[in-house]
């Protein structure tokens, strides 16, 4: 029979080979292998993130087909050369004589996303270091009659490789305001990585509304010379201490020229025949504290609110020929 000694030897030899056992058991298997269940877990996760983005590359390539039908490629060099021969072309299209072209080298444009809130820092470092596309821009000064450079504009407006027209600028040539000089300055998509080679661009035609809204601004002549109205008598002088109240807007400067359905809705055309400014207004738009509330093309007709008054204007008036709407005719 064995003594309590012997038996609590052996006891605690069982103890602690168990105990031996068990750390042997979590070192050299457990924790490799939670290790390796985690990172199976990991994998699969970025698996599934990487399913998702695959599914995404068919319509993302689709969609980037589709823009780079109106953008430039091949090198800067064949880029240019095209987007000038495109722009010689709508020279050639609108009449304009005198012309000169030019280009610039390609400018990349950032991600937005790098200014977005809540980007990750990783990311946004990423972005600065890549661009996502790059624009050309070009030019065009040229000289000709008031109905051939509208005419140039509208169909810079109407090419698809024409992303943004980013400048128009119209001045008299002439004493008689029959030539203009013409300042166009445009954009266009550069995307060299996708469109191979450059080819020639096509000229599309002009946009028909392009062609409605500048043909009854064309013929009225926006620009010719209106004589100044005469001088009002000299008023009394009266020594006042009071501050003066400031000047009121040169309303009798400005004509309206035009009332016409634009692509985002009625607009009107105002001109400054003294200075050759011009402005295109939309709804709600103002011009020296006078608002654009609405018109009626069919009528030439238009309306204005100035200091809470609402009035009416005719095309081919100046701005200081208003009629007051009384409040029963004004729309509510």
């Amino acid at each position: 029979m064995s003594s309590p000694r012997t038996l609590i030897k052996v006891g605690g030899a069982g103890v602690l080979v168990l105990i031996v056992g068990l750390w042997g058991y979590n070192k050299f298997y457990a924790s490799k292998r939670d290790a390796l269940l985690d990172e199976l877990a990991t994998l699969t996760t970025q698996n599934a993130e990487y399913e998702k983005a695959v599914q995404r590359i068919g319509p993302a390539r689709r969609a980037i087909a589709e823009h780079a039908r109106g953008a430039v490629g091949g090198s800067v060099d064949q880029a240019e050369h095209v987007l000038r021969t495109g722009l010689a072309a709508l020279v050639t299209e609108a009449g304009v004589h005198d012309a000169t072209i030019s280009s610039e080298r390609p400018r990349p444009v950032a991600s937005p996303y790098i200014n977005a809130r809540g980007t990750n820092r990783a990311i946004r470092d990423l972005l600065k270091k890549q661009a996502d596309f790059a624009t050309i821009g070009a030019s065009v000064q040229a000289t000709g009659s008031l109905e051939q450079t509208l005419q140039l504009v509208a169909l810079a407006q109407s090419q698809p490789w024409l992303h943004r027209v980013l400048r128009i600028s119209l001045k008299p040539a002439d004493q008689e305001r029959t030539r203009f000089d013409i300042d166009l300055r445009t954009r266009s998509l550069y995307m060299p990585d996708v469109v191979r080679e450059a080819h020639a661009l096509v000229v599309a035609p002009m946009d028909p509304l392009a062609l409605d809204r500048i043909t009854p601004i064309a013929m009225k002549n926006v620009f010719r010379y209106m004589p100044n109205a005469p001088a009002p008598p000299a008023a009394v002088v009266v020594v006042d201490d009071a501050p003066k109240p400031p000047p009121p807007p040169p309303y009798d400067k400005w004509r309206l020229s035009g009332v016409a359905m634009g692509t985002v809705g009625v607009e009107v055309w105002l001109a400054n025949p003294s200075t050759g400014e011009w402005r295109t207004l939309s709804r709600g738009q103002s011009l020296l504290g006078a608002r654009f509330l609405g018109a009626q093309p069919q009528q030439e007709r238009a309306v204005f609110e100035i200091d809470g008054t609402q009035y009416e204007f005719f095309t081919d008036s100046v701005m200081t020929e208003r009629r007051e709407i009384p409040e029963s005719d004004r729309p509510t």
